[in-house]
């Protein structure tokens, strides 16, 4: 699975692109937006995981113009200082998410 993350317009192109011929039976999964954008999908799930309240998760991800920056920024946060630790990154550290959320 892996996300457009502004690198390409548009779904079925990047799949051409990156994977022009599949093996038989092999799926590729796009998150057109942003993979973070599906975890902010499920606000019940990611406030119980960030151990922060419901009502600052965004609820339509897919108006976010950075769903990785208002991952980040909810995890900054957390109630939990080992989840801030592992998910928001240190100064001039590349930006990714270390842990999985259960369930997901």
């Amino acid at each position: 699975m892996v996300d457009l993350d502004q690198d390409e317009d548009c779904a079925p192109d990047f799949i051409h692109d990156v994977l022009p011929s599949r093996a038989r039976g092999m799926q590729l999964r796009v998150a057109v937006r942003a993979v973070e954008a599906w975890l902010l999908a499920d606000v019940e799930r990611l406030a119980a995981f960030l151990r922060i309240p419901r009502a600052r998760v965004p609820l339509n991800p897919d108006l976010e113009p950075d769903p990785k920056s208002a991952l980040i920024t909810l995890a900054r946060r957390s109630r939990n200082r080992a989840m801030r630790a592992d998910i928001v990154p240190r100064q001039g550290a590349a930006r990714g998410l270390v842990r999985a959320m259960p369930g997901a």
